[in-house]
């Protein structure tokens, strides 16, 4: 009886210190939780990246060029066809020109110059022939008819002269109310149409003294074709019966073909201002109108700038690069251009100017030195517009498909560079050796094969407590893993 009090209470024992062991093992299993070294940092792996270093900037889209409409004559605007922001095409019809009275008074010009010039021609031909009967009478009156010629020459010139004295105090006028306007309208006291009118009437009366000068020019030419004619006239009287016997009437052979060449200049000249002369001016090239200088009815002066038209074939991205990136760059580095109003292209470029001076450029802060740089783009289309504002990627160097990882992944001890490689459960400081530096990715050589899992950010680890607790505690965890399987279990069974 008492063997068996004895063997119960041992077997309640037993049974009360498995049921403590089997509680402290299903808390320890509960409440438990090993150290899973992927939880507590961020990890990445070793791939193959392009590598690059750049330098960023903004910039905007300007035309790559002008071109500009002016005549080779001045004409008088029959109509303009065009205002700024028109686009136009090679070919299109810009301005037309009233060209008649120019061509009228031209063509008057150039009758009468023939005249003179068959005229002396005649007188060429006359001046070796001996004169007989009547033509002798014919001498005097060619002398008569000469001086008349003369005079009239000369009375014309008279007039003319007093026209350009006139011209030229209404110029005077002009250039005192233009100045007067300019000074009007700069205190804000004149309308600028008004203003306008000043400039266009002072332009229109030098226009109209500049024709009464080439007139003058026309009659002193003229003039002095009469003046040769009245002494070849006297001449032929003298040396009537033998015209080629001495050296005057030699000389006045001679003199006679300088007149005819000079007459034959003047035959030149009229030609060419009438071929300069033209109906309309075309478009040359394709783009947007940025100028128009004139209006209907207006006089287009010759050489003066009429319409000024942005070349489109071509366009630029120009930027303003810090001091501190300018030196980076040089002619011909490739360069990728963005805008945010047409997030899903991208344009490449190349630099094409880089100035030879920096500039200040103010900021709301303080001034800045810049460095003005264009690149001109390879692959530019119509959707992008000049002015735009644009992105600009200047690449300086980079590396194509090569094993990479972020810089700051890298750990640098003294010398040597590591990075904490993923090896199953535990963190491994494994040297790495590194090539090319891009602006925010590293070449890895060496140490990291293609696929390594690695410590994104090496600061944050620090290193695991490794003490006989901590290691009896990961044992037992591993050992009593099958009785919380089991108890689990049980527990469902229950339930169900």
């Amino acid at each position: 009886m008492f063997i068996l009090g004895l063997i119960l209470k041992t077997l309640i024992i037993f049974v009360l210190v498995l049921v403590i062991i089997c509680g402290g093992a299903a808390a320890f299993m509960r409440f438990y939780k090993p150290v899973i070294i992927t939880e507590l940092y961020q990890f990445n792996t070793v791939l193959f990246d392009n590598i690059y270093r750049r330098v960023l900037t903004t910039g905007n889209i300007y035309p790559s060029d002008y071109a500009y409409i002016y005549t080779d004559a001045s004409q008088k605007i029959s109509d303009v066809y065009v205002k700024e922001g028109d686009p136009v095409n090679v070919g299109d019809m810009l301005i037309s020109y009233d060209i008649e009275k120019e061509i009228s008074d031209l063509q008057r010009r150039l009758d009468s110059v023939r005249l003179n010039e068959e005229s002396a021609r005649l007188n060429l031909q006359s001046i070796g022939l001996p004169a007989e009967g009547n033509e002798l009478l014919q001498y005097s009156s060619d002398i008569t008819s000469a001086r008349h010629n003369v005079d009239q020459a000369v009375n014309y010139l008279a007039n003319l002269d007093k026209k350009i004295e006139q011209q030229q105090k209404k110029i005077e006028q002009a250039q005192r109310d233009a100045e007067r306007n300019e000074i009007l309208i700069q205190a804000g006291n004149l309308p600028q149409a008004e203003f306008e009118a000043s400039i266009t009437a002072l332009e229109n009366e030098v226009l109209a003294m500049e024709e009464l000068v080439q007139t003058r020019q026309a009659g002193e030419d003229t003039l002095k074709t009469r003046e040769i004619q009245l002494d070849e006239a006297q001449q032929r009287l003298v040396n009537a019966q033998d015209r080629m016997g001495d050296e005057a009437t030699i000389y006045k052979y001679r003199q006679q073909e300088v007149a005819i060449q000079l007459v034959s200049r003047q035959i030149d000249q009229i030609q060419a201002d009438m071929s300069v002369l033209s109906e309309h001016s075309l478009s040359s090239v394709d783009g947007y109108v940025t100028a128009v200088n004139v209006r209907k009815g207006e006089i287009a002066v010759k050489g003066v700038i009429l319409i000024e038209i942005a070349v489109t074939s071509d366009i630029l991205a120009k930027a303003d690069v810090t001091e501190f990136d300018a030196p980076l760059l040089s002619l011909g580095q490739e360069a990728e251009i963005t805008t945010s109003g047409l997030p899903d292209s991208v344009y490449n470029a190349k630099i094409t100017k880089i100035a030879a001076n920096a500039v200040k450029k103010e900021k709301s802060s303080a001034d800045e030195v810049v460095v003005p740089v264009e690149l001109t783009l390879e692959n530019a289309d119509e959707r992008l517009k000049p002015g735009y504002t644009v992105d600009i990627n200047i690449y300086m160097d980079k590396r194509e498909r090569v094993l990479a990882v972020p810089i700051q992944s890298v750990l640098l001890e003294e010398s040597e560079k590591f990075l904490y490689v993923l090896n199953g459960d535990k963190l491994i400081k494994t040297p790495v050796t590194t090539g090319f530096y891009g602006d925010r990715s590293v070449e890895i050589t060496s140490g990291a094969p293609l696929g390594t899992k690695y410590v994104i950010i090496p600061s944050e680890v620090k290193p695991l407590p490794d003490n006989w607790f901590t290691r009896s505690q990961s044992w037992l965890y591993e050992k009593l893993s099958w009785l919380m399987e089991y108890a689990e279990e049980r527990l469902l069974d229950t339930r169900y």
